[in-house]
């Protein structure tokens, strides 16, 4: 390959440049000063951005376990890692239910 060298460093500026002008491209809804934002232009349709986008439904789980029954006081004082350890272990397949509160591990 007889090209000479300045070829080659301009074709890797070039291709190392390409890449970060592309990276200025903004959203549509969005810019980098915020101009296109409105409290009266439509939001973006995140309808599809659910569980399966949407198509199917969510699925009923059969086990539900509440960290609560495991000794979790949620107080905000009491370390409730054991409650969390226990329930984790005690759900094969399920949901972990932590109802509201300040859980301290």
């Amino acid at each position: 390959m007889n090209t000479p060298l300045s070829i080659r460093i301009g074709a890797a500026i070039l291709f190392l440049v390409l890449p970060l002008l592309q990276a200025q491209n903004y959203s549509e809804f969005w810019s980098e000063a915020e101009e296109k934002w409105s409290p009266t232009r439509p939001s973006p349709n995140f309808s599809f951005a659910g569980y399966y986008s949407d198509k199917e439904p969510i699925p009923t789980i059969p086990q539900v376990t509440n960290i609560k029954s495991y000794g979790a006081k949620g107080d905000g004082q009491h370390d409730d890692s054991p409650a969390f350890i226990d329930a984790i272990a005690a759900t094969d397949q399920g949901v972990i239910f932590i109802p509201a509160g300040i859980k301290i591990s």
